[in-house]
């Protein structure tokens, strides 16, 4: 069979195509080991026991019945409120405003801020929450605020004057969104136009449903993204993890529980089977003698040709399993592993983490519940008259500063920063660095705390010389004698 002979372009297309087909047949075998590793037959969620969906009472049942979730939902509230925000019109603290006023009046009377708070945590068990405003205008609840425009939302008019009767934090699932506003010209297009809220009659002991225009509403939403009504629960990303933690708790108990009462086998001797072949064990004596033994006082066990022998129980540690699901949890949920463990182990933490931990805190403050939970609210509180209008609609939300030292801090920062610069004076180090220089490079003193210390320190330097001349003046000299 005689050969053909190509030609270079010939050969430099087959080549190609060569390269091209190994290239091909190397992407669909990866891709075909990775189908089979990946998906395959096996199905992780159902092997696993993972629901496809979870719906907000799964949410609601994990939230209540499992402590590491509950942590998990309300651990960014609860950090985010540890100190209250100041809400003021002006910086003048000598003067207090009528706006200011009843603002204090809320914190003192109303606890405001606590019902903000529980809100907030609500708001984060499903996609969203919603805080309840009641008022002494004399409507139903299904009812518009007098002096709102239901499709804007804007003020009409002069506000009237009203009282705070009441807060009321619901949860998705206690508080549904029944309409909408559907026209696109509306300010409020896809924002609910009515709510129904849930709420359990105590004395007859029945739920009763409200209907509730948005106008008495304040919708929260949580971790938002595509929407601005729903957000996406805390507990989503980590629902998984939060199920094996299940597993692994109540798997652990139930080996221990099994484990510390051993198994037993009941066996025939050898011998008896030799003498006499097939012997059957006699279970229902075996059964009555166990009991016996087990459930009463009896310590021993009468058994004929029959030997018992202890089965050796198998109990391992979860531990690792267990902080490797904690660890996995704190990282879905952006916090540092220590910080979520507790205080303990949070003392633990580098000054690097705990900067890092109070710069999110601080995001979420000014960020998430600044914008859209305490404005939002105050606002509405505006609006509905319960508080007077502050010059302009202009007021200040300020958080305290996270990284404030504590009185402890601060005394261990004034005695290291006092040694040193005893120690600084005695090594005569002043004649290197002058007093200026050292107090503003190494001490960290502000150029005008720098500048105010030497002044004092000269002051004091001229009066010690001053009154010791003015003792050495004051001393009697002895007179001359004469003689």
């Amino acid at each position: 069979m005689s050969k053909v002979k190509l030609t270079k372009e010939q050969k430099k297309v087959l080549n190609e195509m060569k390269s091209q087909f190994l290239v091909n047949t190397t992407t669909l075998s990866r891709s075909a080991i990775a189908h089979a590793l990946e998906m395959g037959d096996r199905d992780i969620d159902e092997a696993c026991n993972y629901p496809r969906t979870v719906g907000i009472d799964q949410y609601v049942q994990m939230y209540r019945r499992n402590g590491v979730a509950n942590r998990a939902v309300r651990f960014m509230s609860e950090e985010s409120w540890k100190m209250l925000p100041d809400i003021y019109e002006i910086e003048d603290t000598r003067v207090e405003t009528p706006f200011e006023l009843a603002i204090k009046e809320l914190k003192d009377k109303f606890h405001v801020f606590s019902y903000i708070k529980r809100a907030d945590i609500l708001s984060g068990i499903g996609r969203y929450g919603a805080l309840l405003i009641g008022i002494n205008d004399g409507k139903n609840l299904y009812e518009p605020v007098d002096g709102i425009d239901p499709k804007t939302g804007e003020v009409m008019g002069e506000i009237e004057q009203r009282k705070l009767i009441y807060l009321k934090p619901f949860r998705e699932g206690n508080v549904t969104m029944s309409k909408w506003e559907t026209d696109p010209t509306s300010p409020r297009f896809g924002m609910p136009v009515e709510y129904v809220v849930r709420t359990e009659d105590m004395l007859h002991g029945s739920i009763i449903d409200k209907t509730v225009h948005w106008s008495r509403v304040v919708h929260l939403a949580d971790n938002r993204e595509e929407s601005d009504v729903c957000g996406i629960p805390r507990m989503e990303s980590i629902y998984n993890m939060l199920l094996d933690i299940r597993k692994l708790l109540g798997g652990s108990a139930e080996m221990f529980w099994r484990g510390a009462f051993p198994g037993y086998s009941f066996e025939i001797n050898p011998e008896y089977r030799g003498m006499l072949g097939d012997v059957e064990i006699d279970s229902d004596t075996i059964k009555e003698e166990f009991e016996k033994w087990s459930n009463g006082l009896q310590r021993y066990l009468a058994l004929t040709g029959v030997s018992a022998r202890s089965l050796s129980p198998q109990v391992s540690d979860p531990s690792l399993h267990l902080d490797a699901e904690f660890k996995a949890i704190s990282l879905s949920i952006g916090v540092p592993y220590r910080v979520f463990i507790g205080t303990e182990e949070a003392k633990l933490a580098s000054s690097q983490d705990v900067r890092s931990w109070n710069a999110r805190i601080d995001e979420r403050r000014n960020g998430y519940l600044t914008n859209y939970v305490i404005r939002p609210i105050f606002d509405r509180f505006i609006e509905l008259g319960v508080i007077p209008s502050p010059k302009n609609m202009e007021y200040s939300v300020e958080w305290p500063d996270l990284n404030t030292l504590s009185d402890l801090d601060q005394a261990e920062v004034s005695l290291k920063q006092t040694t040193a610069m005893s120690t600084y004076v005695s090594a005569g180090v002043d004649q290197l660095v002058p007093p200026k220089e050292y107090l503003t490079m190494f001490i960290k003193k502000t150029m005008g705390e720098a500048e105010q210390i030497e002044k004092a320190a000269e002051k004091r330097f001229e009066d010690s010389e001053g009154n010791a001349i003015t003792e050495d003046s004051m001393q009697t000299v002895p007179e001359e004698n004469d003689e």
